[in-house]
């Protein structure tokens, strides 16, 4: 019989009378102490809040730094067993996770997706991450992801965790002025576009429109909200403005609503303005200076203030949301898997490295030495059945170099495995790590057990040329 009881706020599980240990938690995000972090920090600190409520045992580490930083990462990552999570923030530093070791460990390996996309990743360079799970900020990244992984054949688990409420200091309550200004909390001018549609307020609004982008603090934060935020209301205006379809801006919004401020932004997401519903007051792009003049009047009392922060921390909670997202049922279920007998481990197939560097050509399967394929997967085990579809018509084909994060399948008649370059986690090789090489025998037998191949011989399961050529030499 296996029980679940609450001690001290860590979700602990008891098993025939034996207490199992309570998740590790490591979340890597930014670089430390520089703007990414800053950024990053409303959804650090919601991820931190969530699992500090099953779990007493949370790290937060820097994604890129140092080699002596990176070996720290390194490190962490390798103490985390069986039922332990390990969340990557962002898209800096993902290249560097081994995300398929740790799911072989058991480790629940989570990518948190923070950029607007229009697929599970966006164009990320060189490599795309491997993990068990892609949690999300928006609504309108979560939708497009599925329709890719539908696509694809793919499965990957999605959640939507956006960042929460954050408890702010308190200053002192100011009156309300009798001519708001309207503030941009950001950089107005993005090249993107942002800028001519700050333009036509500045038009509409005059000295009233304001910006600031030097906020890079929780400090710096807290002094301009005392001096200047809370006497004003804040916009927000797409990247790509004018495009209603996007998902808002939820890393400004989290610090903001929990402070009780007053929001106007531009159309977003249906989904994803559902979420903020009577939290925001959304308008089309043309209106927004209109709907400020309306929901800004004077007077504002401190008790408004605190309504709009208490209903934000009441939706948007950390712990609220993570139970929403069913995040506690997943350790709660990882918990009990860790507390029974390890299974048999899969057959970790073929060597890691490649066998060597190919041209971004399929070659010449009837007489050539070598070639590759773009992968069109997420999943490793889904890359491996597409890759081995190739092989399999390949009369050359006797061994093959993939790598599903470099969307890669690289063949070769002849391949000295003893000697295969990438094998190592070194600076000079980072670009190139989560390749593996294995014979045509071992890729057929692995990936494509009887009847499948069949299946995948359709225009799914052939890899595709990529249209665009990479910058370097393709490595396998």
């Amino acid at each position: 019989m296996r029980l679940f009881i609450t001690m001290l706020g860590a979700a602990s599980a008891v098993t025939n009378g034996t207490v199992v240990r309570p998740a590790r938690v490591v979340i890597s995000a930014g670089d430390s102490g520089g703007h990414s972090a800053f950024m990053y920090a409303p959804v650090v600190e919601t991820l931190r809040a969530g699992f500090l409520h099953a779990t007493p045992h949370v790290r937060i580490q820097s994604a890129v730094g140092s080699s002596g930083a990176s070996d720290s990462q390194w490190a962490a990552q390798q103490q985390l067993r069986r039922g332990d999570v390990y969340v990557h923030v962002g898209p800096w530093g993902h290249e560097m996770v081994p995300w398929h070791d740790l799911k072989r460990r058991g480790v629940v390996a989570v990518y948190y997706q923070t950029e607007p996309v229009a697929n599970c990743y966006g164009a990320l360079q060189n490599a795309s991450p491997e993990p068990q799970e892609i949690w999300d900020f928006a609504w309108q990244n979560l939708d497009a992801c599925a329709r890719q992984l539908r696509r694809l054949g793919d499965n990957i688990t999605l959640r939507y965790v956006p960042p929460g409420f954050i408890a702010a200091p308190v200053p002192e309550a100011a009156a309300w002025p009798a001519a708001p200004r309207l503030l941009f909390m950001g950089y107005p001018f993005y090249k993107s576009g942002r800028g001519r549609c700050y333009a036509m307020l500045q038009r509409a609004l005059g000295e009233r429109l304001n910006a600031t982008w030097s906020l890079w603090s929780a400090a710096t934060l807290d002094a301009w909200w005392a001096a200047e935020g809370q006497r004003a209301a804040h916009v927000h205006l797409h990247k790509h403005c004018g495009n209603g379809e996007q998902p808002p801006a939820v890393f400004r919004l989290s610090p903001l609503l929990s402070r009780g401020a007053l929001v106007v932004s531009e159309r977003c997401y249906e989904r994803d303005e559902a979420e903020y519903a009577g939290l925001v007051h959304f308008a089309e792009l043309n209106d927004i200076a209109g709907a400020f003049e309306r929901v800004a009047k004077p007077p504002r009392p401190a008790a408004a203030v605190d309504a709009l922060a208490a209903a934000f921390r009441s939706r948007f909670a950390p712990r609220r949301l993570f139970e929403r997202a069913g995040v506690y049922e997943l350790m709660r279920q990882t918990a009990a898997e860790a507390s029974a007998p390890a299974p048999a481990a899969p057959p970790y197939a073929g060597r890691p490295g490649f066998c060597g560097t190919t041209p971004s050509a399929e070659g010449d399967c009837a007489r050539g030495e070598m070639g590759s394929v773009a992968l069109h997967a997420l999943t490793r085990q889904r890359g491996m059945q597409q890759c081995a579809a190739f092989c399999r018509q390949c009369a050359r084909c006797r061994f093959v170099s993939l790598s599903v994060r470099h969307r890669d399948c690289s063949w070769f008649y002849a391949c000295d495995v003893q000697r295969l370059a990438g094998r190592h986690h070194s600076s000079r090789e980072r670009n190139v790590w989560g390749f593996r090489t294995l014979s045509r025998d071992e890729l057929l037998a692995t990936a494509l057990p009887p009847g499948l191949f069949d299946s995948l011989n359709g225009s799914e399961g052939r890899p595709r040329r990529s249209r665009r050529q990479r910058r370097h030499v393709r490595p396998i």
